[in-house]
C-alpha cells in the first residue's frame, strides 16, 4: 500500500476546515412582499451587494422571480456572505420583464428594503440595505402602486 505524504493530509484537512467555515458563516435573508394588489403576474425581487449601479438591473447581485399568493410573496437567498446587501421589488403583473410606466408614474407596483421613502428618484443604497449575518435577516417590504 503506497503511502501519502503527510502534507498532502494537511492540506486536505485544512481545505475541509475552510469549506465548513466558509458554510457556517454563510447567511439567508428573507424577504417577505406585502401590499400586492394582485396575485397576477411574477414578483421579482433584487438584492444589491454594493451602492455601485444601485437600483440598475445591470448591478443586480442575485435576483428571485416568485409566484405571489394572498396578494403576499416570499423570496429566500442562501448562502450569502455576512455585509450589506440593498432591497429592490417590482410587481411584474403582465410578466414582460419591464418596468412599465405612464409619462413618469409607475404603472406596476414596487418597492425597497426598509420601506425606503422616494425623493426624486429612488432611494440610496444604504437607505434600501440591511446587514446580514450569520443569523441571517428577514425583511417585509411594502409594495407601492
Amino acid at each position: 500500500m503506497k503511502k501519502r505524504p503527510a502534507f498532502s493530509i494537511a492540506l486536505l484537512a485544512a481545505m475541509i476546515a475552510l469549506l465548513v467555515s466558509a458554510v457556517a458563516s454563510a447567511g439567508t435573508m428573507t424577504v417577505t412582499v406585502e401590499g400586492l394588489r394582485s396575485d397576477e403576474g411574477v414578483v421579482r425581487v433584487a438584492i444589491y451587494d454594493g451602492p455601485d449601479g444601485f437600483p440598475d438591473r445591470n448591478a443586480i447581485f442575485r435576483i428571485a422571480s416568485i409566484r405571489s399568493h394572498n396578494r403576499q410573496a416570499k423570496a429566500v437567498f442562501t448562502g450569502l456572505a455576512p455585509g450589506r446587501y440593498a432591497i429592490a421589488v417590482h410587481h411584474d403583473e403582465d410578466i414582460d420583464d419591464e418596468f412599465d410606466m405612464f409619462l413618469f408614474l409607475p404603472v406596476e407596483g414596487f418597492g425597497f428594503g426598509n420601506d425606503a421613502p422616494l425623493g426624486f428618484g429612488p432611494p440610496s443604497f444604504d437607505a434600501a440595505s440591511a446587514d446580514v449575518g450569520v443569523d441571517g435577516k428577514d425583511l417585509v417590504v411594502h409594495i407601492r402602486y
